[in-house]
């Protein structure tokens, strides 16, 4: 289909909208963009549409408002003398999107008739900040989720039951946050058997004492009880997954040309988006090397799957490491092996060790292995009592700490650095992704 000429109106969307625009401009479309509030996603496509030649605006509409829905067309007609393409990217995108950080966010997902998941996870907390949309809107097309939580959280804070007695406690009706926290999420994943008390449904039951606690007294699973459930048995082929080669410290040596400066991914307190930075690493022997006296340290991505032997480098600032080096084989969403370290021959130990485990987290110092946790399952789950667990994950954060790490959940901030779907700037096996673009990108920077 010929565009070339065509006018296009894209609403909704925010980054994945920007990618839309950008395409169309490159086949000869120009775009206009609607935003609620903020204007800073629809100023960067108009820059990416004039950029390829093409005219391009920016305007803001409530499209909860029909009047305003008539303006917005109007205002395009205007301006381009014509309106061929719309696209609703909240109808044409995704009905159900994950990440929801601000409240601005909900209301604008919430009014394009999409559903909020209110998360709140070891290093992601957004329960409370997110609240004020129940509150505003009821419990309709919102439900609780966790995502990632470490084993020691989950053992002292409990899971989606500590959502319900945070919100209770932060004035939600005890009836609304169970609706939170059960038949909604059961609605979203389109589980019509689960979710609720009702002849047809599973007996899947929490027995409370009361509605402030929610420590449960009974867990039934299918109607069991979850103790009289025999453990499974775990097949052998599931425990060797990770596939790699040896890895030697230079493996992770860069190169780098003098007064050149490097993309370096920054750390975001508390949150799984990051910053795209620009700063001109240390340099010695003509290799950019971690620097703990400039928060930069070393990154590597390696694919485990296959044993391709692809390696991905880079910097992340943030950390607060030291010395030693960080690794798991837990890293969304490829889950490869991720690695964070102040010294080559660190990083080095801590692949060795991993592919020794089959998996699993690991910190190392001087070549020793102060703390591991074995996650031999595929890479990802342990197949020890809970207790051990618990007691090994802590063990691994406080070495972290040890070597300088702060945040109170650094096994689980590196796993998120090679999710190359959560702005703006990840690693994976394939080097540097530009998340915001959605484009592979060389360290040094332009």
């Amino acid at each position: 289909m010929d565009l070339h000429n065509k006018t296009a109106l894209i609403t909704g969307g925010k980054r994945i909208g920007l990618v839309v625009a950008r395409e169309l401009a490159a086949r000869g479309v120009d775009v206009a963009l609607s935003y609620a509030r903020s204007k800073t996603e629809a100023d960067e496509a108009v820059a990416l549409v004039t950029a390829a030649g093409r005219r391009g605006i920016a305007l803001q509409a409530d499209l909860s408002q029909p009047a305003a829905c008539v303006s917005l067309v109007a205002s395009v007609v205007e301006t381009f003398g014509r309106l061929d393409i719309l696209i609703n990217m909240a109808s044409v995108y995704v009905k159900r999107p994950f990440e929801t950080l601000t409240v601005e966010e909900g209301r604008e997902r919430l009014r394009a008739g999409m559903w909020v998941l209110i998360r709140d996870a070891s290093m992601a907390r957004d329960l409370v900040a997110l609240l004020p949309l129940v509150k505003e809107y009821g419990t309709s097309r919102i439900a609780f989720c966790t995502d990632d939580k470490d084993p020691d959280d989950i053992a002292e804070n409990g899971h989606i039951n500590g959502m319900v007695r945070d919100a209770v406690v932060a004035g939600i009706a005890p009836e609304d946050a169970l609706v939170l926290g059960s038949l909604n999420p059961a609605l979203w994943h389109g589980l019509d058997h689960l979710g609720a008390l009702a002849p047809g449904y599973q007996a899947d039951v929490l027995v409370l004492p009361d509605l402030e606690s929610f420590q449960p007294e009974v867990v039934l699973k299918r109607g069991r009880p979850v103790e009289e459930i025999a453990r499974s048995e775990v097949p052998e082929w599931v425990k060797h997954t990770v596939r790699i080669g040896p890895v030697a410290a230079e493996r992770f040596r860069i190169a780098w040309p003098d007064e050149s400066k490097a993309r370096v991914i920054g750390l975001v307190p508390d949150q799984v988006v990051t910053e795209s930075l620009v700063e001109e690493p240390t340099v010695r022997d003509g290799e950019a090397v971690a620097d703990p006296s400039h928060d930069l340290a070393k990154i590597a991505v390696i694919e485990r799957h296959l044993g391709t032997g692809r390696v991905g480098l880079g910097f992340v600032r943030g950390f607060g490491l030291q010395r030693g080096a960080l690794g798991s084989t837990v890293a969304h969403d490829a889950h490869n092996l991720v690695v964070v370290g102040m010294n080559d021959a660190d990083m080095g130990r801590v692949v060795e060790r991993l592919g020794e485990l089959g998996g699993g987290i690991v910190a190392v110092d001087e070549g020793e292995v102060l703390a591991e946790l074995p996650l031999p399952v595929g890479g990802l789950l342990a197949d020890l009592p809970l207790a051990e667990v618990v007691e090994r994950s802590r063990a691994c954060t406080e070495a972290a700490e040890r070597l300088g790490c702060r945040g109170a959940t650094p096994f689980l901030t590196m796993s998120f650095l090679a999710l190359s779907v959560i702005p703006s700037l990840k690693i994976t096996d394939q080097g540097l992704v530009d998340v915001d673009r959605f484009e592979l990108v060389p360290l040094e920077a332009e």
